[in-house]
């Protein structure tokens, strides 16, 4: 009788000591899964911005402002008059307006926003432009889409 009550503690200790291992494991797991969403988020970003209408193809931000090449995604020539990155409108090189062709591709840069290395970026992006085929104005948002990274050295 008595090794019945020693084989019910066994399986208990067993037991216990399984479901201990198996959180021990899980906590190790979700310890890392902050830095993972964060690089899985610049990824989902760069994706996005390459593809869309105004193409964001490079980015870098560091402590001497941004880099940014930008495509025309258009069909048609589009004439760039604003670029505002959290709601500041950015003084860049060249200076704009600065008309690109369907598919051309621009690089520009400003000093108007910075960031230390190793930090991360996340703005808002609000594009400005006049589509020279109708002359209409538009402004182009990302549709919610952020510009994501880590700041360059």
């Amino acid at each position: 009788m008595n090794s019945r009550k020693s084989q019910g503690a066994t399986e208990y200790m067993i037991i216990l000591a399984v479901v201990i291992i198996i959180a021990l494991l899980a906590i190790l797991i979700l310890k890392g899964v902050p830095s993972i969403g964060k690089s899985g988020a610049a990824r989902s970003s760069a994706a996005f911005w390459e593809t869309a209408d105004i193409g964001f193809m490079a980015y870098a931000v560091d402590s001497s402002g941004i880099t940014m090449n930008i495509r025309n995604n258009y069909k048609d020539t589009i004439t760039i008059t604003k670029i505002e990155l959290d709601d500041e409108s950015l003084t860049t090189s060249p200076s704009l307006p600065e008309t690109l062709a369907a598919g051309e591709e621009k690089t520009f840069t400003s000093d108007d926003i910075t960031c230390s290395a190793g930090n991360t970026f996340s703005y808002d992006v609000e594009v400005e432009y006049t589509d020279e085929a109708t002359n209409a104005d538009y402004t182009f948002t990302g549709i919610g889409n952020k510009l994501e990274g880590t700041c360059a050295s």
